[in-house]
C-alpha cells in the first residue's frame, strides 16, 4: 500500500520497486525483483500454450523478440512439445 504523499496515485515503477525492497527485508528475501515476477508469468503462459501473439499484448511488450526473452522453458517442457509435434507429424503420414 501506498503511504504518504503517493497514496491513492497509480503505482510507479520506482514504487513497485520500493514495495519489493521492503517486503523481501520483512522476510529476509535478499535477490528478487518485479522484473523476475514478470519471467514467471510469460513462461507460465508459455507453458500453458499461450500463443505467442497473446502473450506479447498481455505483457505489454511492442515487439515479440521481447516477448520470447521472458520466457525461459524447463528442458523437460521442451523435449516433451517436441515429442508431442513429431507424434502428430507421424500421425498425419
Amino acid at each position: 500500500m501506498a503511504k504518504g504523499p503517493n497514496r491513492g496515485q497509480p503505482l510507479t515503477a520506482a514504487g513497485l520497486r520500493t514495495i519489493f525492497r521492503y517486503r523481501r527485508g520483512l522476510i529476509g528475501i535478499v535477490g528478487g525483483h518485479p522484473d523476475a515476477l514478470r519471467h514467471a508469468f510469460g513462461t507460465a503462459l508459455a507453458e500453458a500454450g499461450v500463443d505467442l501473439a497473446v502473450m506479447q499484448a498481455v505483457l505489454g511488450h511492442a515487439h515479440v523478440d521481447t516477448t520470447a526473452r521472458h520466457i525461459h522453458l524447463a528442458p523437460a517442457h521442451v523435449k516433451a512439445e517436441f515429442d508431442a509435434a513429431r507424434d502428430r507429424l507421424r500421425s498425419q503420414r
